[in-house]
Parts: structure tokens; C-alpha cells; sequence
């Protein structure tokens, strides 16, 4: 089984309505229900290179990246 066909099965009751992201901390951000989260690749010390999405409420695996936040959210609604 492919990881996109895991998350279809597992989202399938939350897909009824589009995902709601909270506000970036620090670069970092999560969304309402819990199972998407977006993190900084940091390749200096100031600004991040690029992000990673996570999906998962309690074991999160690495679903896809992207240059910004924006692309991560985008990967995700396809998902």
C-alpha cells in the first residue's frame, strides 16, 4: 500500500471540509485537527532553505516538501 493511499484512508472523515492551518510559530505550523504539520529545513542560521509536510497525529511521516509554506499547504490539499 502506498503512503498517499495510507493518508486517504485515514483522512477520509476530515476531507469533508478544507484543511485549517494555525498560525506559523517560529516557522513551524499545525493544523486545527492535528494531522499536518509543516517544519523548516534550515540551511544557515537565519531563514529556512526549504519545508517538510508531516502527516500523523502521533507517528508522523514525511509526506512531501517544498521551497514555502504555501507549496507544503498545496501538497497537502492534493493529498
Amino acid at each position: 500500500m502506498l503512503p498517499r493511499d495510507i493518508i486517504a484512508a485515514e483522512t477520509i472523515a476530515f476531507r469533508t471540509r478544507p484543511i485549517r492551518w494555525k498560525r506559523a510559530t517560529e516557522h513551524f505550523v499545525s493544523t486545527h485537527c492535528g494531522l499536518w504539520h509543516i517544519s523548516p529545513i534550515y540551511g544557515g542560521m537565519t531563514r529556512p532553505e526549504s519545508y517538510e509536510l508531516w502527516f500523523g497525529a502521533r507517528t508522523r511521516r514525511r509526506v512531501g516538501s517544498g521551497q514555502t509554506q504555501r507549496e507544503c499547504k498545496a501538497v497537502a490539499e492534493t493529498m
